[in-house]
């Protein structure tokens, strides 16, 4: 008899289960329960519905494969649902399918969707400062200061800005002189346009590192039960043949930028699954 052969005489049975008759009931149970030991049956290879799926469209400004993989990695660890990305041809996120539990998948999306906001808002409130936080860099940093400074311009300007600091951060009219500064080095100096350009990319991305560090920390453990995660497996084989493993491209991590992001990260709260539903598994505090 064929492992399928086996999970139809399996089904058939606890159907039977169900009957109004006591006896032939209790009958056909035990013999699903022999047949599932002997021959190592588990439930989610008998119920198709078991395991699902849900589609969720990108939001604009929040496409960013890394960013998103790591909602999907917090999430895989609250709920037990596994993510596949769908990206375009500029590799940027178009549509998550979210694979798992059928009772989690509700409140899964819920969360996707408020960890989504999140992550938005902290990257604008970052990068509305960029300016700031890369000439506090520059200014923290004495070997890269004293190299910089061999140009006269940029050496004034980097004095000017060491008196006024604190103000440039607050203040909005310092901040807007702080910027016309900035980029009139950056045309008038190579080397500091390549430093802030660099500094530009890599800030962000420690900062935004940090902050998932801290909204993951947050998370209580939980670990997928095994009879979960090989129906999820089956679930892929079935339904996603043709997955392709995309592998990111890690940045050199900034300490300051990295804490200011676990600052932010530690403001993250969640409230419980949607109806209550997500099994037992218990979200953010």
């Amino acid at each position: 008899m064929t492992k399928e052969e086996l999970i139809t005489r399996i089904k058939k049975l606890l159907a039977l289960s169900d009957s109004s008759n006591p006896n032939e009931a209790a009958i056909a149970l035990s013999r699903a329960q022999k047949l599932m030991q002997q021959y190592h049956i588990e439930m989610s290879e008998l119920d198709d519905s078991v395991i699902s799926e849900r589609i969720i469209e990108t939001v604009r400004g929040m496409k960013n494969i890394k960013h998103i993989s790591q909602i999907g990695h917090i999430l895989t660890k609250v709920l037990g649902v596994e993510f596949i990305y769908h990206t375009n041809q500029y590799g940027t996120v178009e549509k998550v399918n979210m694979i798992g539990p059928k009772d989690s998948l509700e409140s899964c999306e819920y969360i996707f969707v408020i960890l989504t906001r999140s992550v938005m808002a902290a990257k604008k409130l970052y990068s509305e400062k960029i300016y700031c936080h890369i000439i506090d860099y520059i200014l923290g940093a004495p070997k890269l200061r004293e190299s910089l400074s061999q140009n006269k311009r940029t050496k004034e300007s980097l004095d000017h800005f060491e008196k006024c600091k604190d103000f440039s951060f607050n203040d909005p009219y310092g901040f807007q002189g702080l910027k016309a500064i900035v980029d009139s080095l950056c045309i008038l100096d190579p080397q500091f346009n390549y430093v802030f350009n660099k500094l530009k990319r890599e800030l962000p991305e420690s900062f935004m590192f940090g902050y998932f560090k801290a909204v993951y920390e947050k998370v209580a453990e939980f670990v997928q039960d095994d009879e979960t995660k090989e129906a999820i497996e089956k679930f892929k084989a079935g339904n996603h043949q043709d997955l392709k493993i995309r592998r990111t491209k890690t940045r050199r991590i900034h300490a300051d930028a990295y804490n200011d992001g676990c600052e932010q990260g530690e403001k993250v709260k969640l409230m419980n699954a949607v109806n209550g539903q997500g099994g037992v598994r218990k979200l953010l505090k």
